[in-house]
Formats: structure tokens, sequence, C-alpha cells
């Protein structure tokens, strides 16, 4: 990748659902956002099937869901972000891209209006 500074990481452990989603990645998410005046963030995601549930949890917020975030190919190679409706939803929200999908050309996005449209 190309001129992308990482300004913070978040490891998490066991997502089983939404509830330990939001306490372990979108809470502490939400935090390092805030905490940060940048003004092109985007936010790399690197996980399998949690991803249905990491998307849950930031439904409704605004902090999170108004970056583009960027898949890997553990979220490529598999469904889960079309586990349920919500997680569909936000992800098309986020505009959800995966490395496998896209290569180097994620930093600036200029078509993620028209992905959301």
């Amino acid at each position: 990748m190309r001129d992308v500074n990482v300004s913070h990481t978040i490891a998490y452990g066991n997502v089983v659902d939404t509830a330990s989603a939001r306490s372990m990645v979108a809470t502490p998410l939400l935090n390092a956002v805030n905490s940060d005046a940048l003004p092109n963030e985007g936010i790399v995601v690197i996980s399998f099937n949690e991803i249905q549930y990491i998307l849950e949890s930031i439904s409704g917020i605004s902090a999170l869901t108004s970056k583009v975030w960027y898949g890997t190919d553990g979220i490529a190679g598999g469904s889960a972000v079309f586990g349920s409706a919500t997680s569909t939803q936000v992800a098309q929200q986020v505009a959800l891209f995966s490395f496998s999908y896209v290569g180097d050309r994620i930093n600036p996005n200029y078509n993620r209006q028209n992905l959301l449209d």
C-alpha cells in the first residue's frame, strides 16, 4: 500500500456475538477515532466470520460508519458479511472493500459515493 499511515491498532479476542464485538472492537475503535482528527481516515479490518458481528456492532455509530472500511482476504473469501440484514447494510454503508479486489488503489477512494448510491 502507498501513502498509508497507521495511527491505531486494536487486537481483539473471541468475538462470538454483537455484544462482544461492541465491547472488544466498536468501543475501542470509537475511542481511537475520536482521539484523532485525521481527515482521510479509513479502517482496515482483519477478520473472518466475526465481521458480521463487528459490522452489526457499529450500526448507528456515525463516527465509524462514515469511514471507508477495507477488508482482507478473510472477508473476501467468506460470506459472513451477508450473515444478517444489518451487517449487509452496514457493509454497503461503509463501502467495505477487500484488498483482494482493489489492490493498492485504496487511497484516495474517489468512487466511494458511487458505491453508496
